[in-house]
């Protein structure tokens, strides 16, 4: 039987993982989690040097979590709901979770650290 997910290529998947697999990519997905930011309200909290910001904003894109909008010469990042619904369903699917009778649980889980923060 073929998932949800078949349309996706095993690299994007890859992407995805990678993602998630760096702290200060963890720090950046949690800053812009609250609203769009651009590179340089991310480098105020984020202890690294530009060339490094930018590289990780660069996996973060090319993942499909993080969506760009460049205005003149600044660019700003925030979250892309559809990349992070593609994250959490390729997570539960890889788990062997059923997706769709997971989705309130997910959607419990979310709101539940949204007051936590």
């Amino acid at each position: 039987m073929a998932s949800t997910l078949d349309i996706y290529s095993q690299s994007q998947q890859a992407r995805v993982f990678k993602a998630f697999s760096d702290i200060n990519r963890l720090q950046i997905i949690e800053l812009i989690r609250t609203g769009e930011k651009n590179a340089s309200e991310i480098n105020e909290c984020i202890a690294i040097s530009q060339s490094t910001l930018s590289h990780h904003m660069k996996v973060l894109v090319d993942s499909g979590i993080v969506n760009v909008r460049r205005q003149g010469k600044f660019s700003y990042y925030s979250l892309s709901p559809r990349g992070v619904d593609f994250a959490i369903r390729l997570i539960l699917l890889i788990t062997d979770y059923n997706v769709e009778g997971r989705a309130d649980a997910v959607k419990a889980a979310v709101n539940s650290q949204k007051k936590v923060a």
